[in-house]
């Protein structure tokens, strides 16, 4: 398996990257400068400023200090962690000569003394006959405070008080004052410092950003700008920038304009280079994938496993979305070395790289997760005497991640059917075209099949075993993605599918909030705002659904069903089932996992609110047949509340035919 933490070996390609920020910090006349390295979570960035910090420190004239901001957290001021910190390193350089040394001790000692704070606060007079007006942000608001006496204060000596104010006020601009004098004298010695110590350039690495609360992200980028933005000096930031857009709105929600647009012009004038890293395509996605699996073999040395990366690393400029190492590449590279495990990785890796990389939008950390979990598994069986097939394994854990609820149906199935579910052969028989996939079905249809005509047409067994299938099923052909997953290789009809189910009882009988580990940071975001009383922040919620990959939908939704589980009554006004109903609105693609969920619910817990909730997600749309044989199941239940509203819903239905 794979570590989950950032390494400084190249298997994503980014090394055109790491060469164009070390291109920056070379060109003295940029200098000093802000590098923004932008990315989503698990997107590459720790990875990629790695690859960066070893390009630098093979410069002599370079000296590369690392800080992360998650790890100061705690610390009351970020400022004053950021500035010490790069002292700290400094004066441990082996490069700085002790005369040097010296002055750092002195600006460390200027360090701890310094008042950072950036106002005065809230302040508050209170007097004998009721409390005077607290002042926002700093200063005092004379008009409040008079307004205030004239009302409620007997007995004050108005003038005597304008005088104790007008002191105060005096004081703390002179307190101010001294703080704009320090800023600008620890720039000046920062500078005079780095001058005399000979480092040509200083560059400071700044990592994990995002994950630091909104107030840290701030005081970090504000420490950068006010004291340490010296010449010669160069800033690399890696983030989100969502999430620092985010911070921004955070720490200063009065300024003016959109949120957007004032995250934005905030970063614009602190990061002078910004440069996003990108998702990985289906070519990369193969790529990366297969070099992880290389990564593994234990057959091939260091050297050869260098071989492969140089090889993949190498960009067509004729096709840059080209797979740059596959199994043909591998075969060319290794002839008789390659073992046959590493052949039937790079195999699968063919098969499942399409959909890791639409279903992840590209994200390597999510996918390594998957990896992992795959391994994980492989490796339990094994300790266990049980042999399981990788490319079964995989294909199963890809429904399992996308589309929960149908792994959820597909285990009940395969456990009451000796783990052959037939329903499952039918509906690869029916995805891919097949015939021959068809006869598993024929037992229970009594048909066999034959071959569809030349104009394309289903064969009349197809149409058989198609008319035989419940809606529910119907629904998985029906859908782009369960549809697709069907007709991915290998099929499972002749797989006795209960060794993978039983090293599955992990997820099948998983503790509320399980699903959040898988989730991006964003994913957790919205869980929380879908989770707020406020009905306003829950539209917020809603509308960033559609930014999201299939994985944090898949995740989402999971998550909601997990805490509808857990209500007495489905269908109850603002509980988790409503807010599953909002997000089948908003991603069409998750009706059919509701649907399952649904069916899978006891008809005594279903409010009979929720069948007029589903009318109202289909609109004006037409039922499908999932949803028509739901209503239908529901018409016949010992639930007389739902019972009597399904019927009626199902008149009124067949009246609009």
């Amino acid at each position: 398996m794979w570590s989950d933490n950032e390494t400084e070996i190249d298997l994503l390609g980014f090394d055109y990257l790491a060469d164009a920020v070390v291109s920056v910090v070379q060109r003295d006349d940029l200098l000093p400068a802000t590098i923004g390295v932008y990315g989503d979570w698990g997107g590459g960035k720790s990875s990629l400023l790695r690859i960066v910090k070893n390009k630098l420190e093979t410069d002599p004239d370079v000296v590369v200090l690392s800080f992360n901001g998650w790890l100061f957290e705690d610390y009351e001021n970020a400022k004053t962690a950021l500035m010490g910190s790069i002292l700290e390193e400094l004066q441990d350089n082996h490069k700085l000569i002790p005369e040097v040394k010296d002055k750092v001790k002195g600006l460390l000692k200027r360090v701890n003394g310094l008042k950072l704070a950036t106002g005065i606060g809230k302040v508050a007079v209170g007097l004998s006959t009721g409390m005077l007006p607290m002042v926002a942000s700093g200063g005092w608001d004379f008009l409040s405070i008079f307004a205030s006496l004239k009302e409620n204060a007997k007995g004050v000596d108005v003038a005597e008080l304008k005088g104790i104010i007008d002191e105060k006020k005096k004081e703390e601009e002179d307190e101010e004052a001294k703080r704009r004098k320090q800023i600008r004298e620890f720039r000046k010695d920062f500078q005079k410092l780095l001058q005399e110590s000979n480092i040509k350039r200083l560059v400071v690495i700044i990592d994990d950003l995002d994950r630091c609360l909104p107030d840290t992200i701030i005081d970090t980028l504000e420490a950068i700008k006010l004291f340490l933005f010296v010449p010669s000096t160069a800033f690399i930031l890696g983030a989100d920038e969502s999430l620092v857009k985010y911070a921004v709105r955070k720490r200063f929600p009065e300024l003016p304009g959109e949120r957007a647009e004032v995250g934005r012009d905030y970063l614009e004038k602190l990061v002078q280079f910004p440069l996003r890293v990108p998702p990985l395509g289906q070519a990369a996605m193969e790529t990366y994938v297969g070099l992880l699996f290389v990564d593994l073999e234990a057959d091939l040395n260091a050297e050869q496993k260098k071989e492969s990366r140089d090889r993949a690393l190498v960009a067509d400029a004729d096709n840059l979305s080209s797979v740059n190492f596959n199994l043909q590449v591998a075969e060319e590279i290794y002839g008789e070395n390659l073992s046959e495990e590493l052949k039937e990785r790079l195999g699968l890796t063919r098969r499942i790289a399409p959909l890791l990389a639409t279903g992840l939008k590209g994200n390597p950390r999510q996918c390594k997760r998957f990896l992992n979990t795959l391994l994980l598994r492989l490796s339990m069986a094994k300790s266990r005497n049980v042999t399981l097939e990788q490319r079964y394994l995989a294909k199963l854990m890809l429904l399992e991640y996308f589309r929960p609820e149908s792994f959820r149906r597909l285990s009940e199935l395969q456990s009451e059917q000796s783990g052959r579910p037939v329903e499952l052969g039918a509906m690869e028989a029916i995805a891919r075209g097949s015939a021959s996939l068809l006869e598993p079905a024929e037992e229970v249809l009594k048909t066999r099949a034959r071959e569809p005509n030349k104009k394309g047409e289903k064969s009349e067994a197809q149409a058989q075993v198609e008319k035989k299938l419940d809606g529910e099923f119907q629904l998985w052909l029906d859908q782009p993605w369960t549809g697709n997953w069907l007709k991915l290789d290998p099929p499972l009809k002749d797989v006795d599918l209960r060794p993978y189910f039983y090293f599955s009882r992990d997820v099948l009988v998983s503790a509320m909030g399980a699903e959040v580990s898988r989730m991006t940071p964003p994913a957790q975001d919205v869980v929380a705002k879908l989770l707020n009383e406020s009905e306003a922040v829950r539209a917020t919620g809603l509308t960033k659904l559609e930014g999201l990959s299939d994985g944090d939908i898949s995740a989402i939704f999971e998550s909601f069903i997990n805490r509808a589980q857990q209500e007495q009554e489905i269908g109850k006004a603002n509980a988790a089932f409503q807010r599953l109903i909002e997000i089948a609105g908003k991603r069409k693609e998750m009706r059919g996992e509701l649907i399952i969920f649904l069916n899978r619910t006891p008809d005594s817990e279903i409010a009979p609110v929720v069948p007029i909730q589903l009318e109202q997600l289909y609109n004006d749309e037409e039922w499908d047949v999932a949803l028509l044989e739901l209503f239908q199941k529901w018409e016949k239940c010992t639930n007389k509340g739902l019972a009597g509203i399904v019927s009626k819903r199902l008149q009124i239905h067949a009246a609009k035919k």
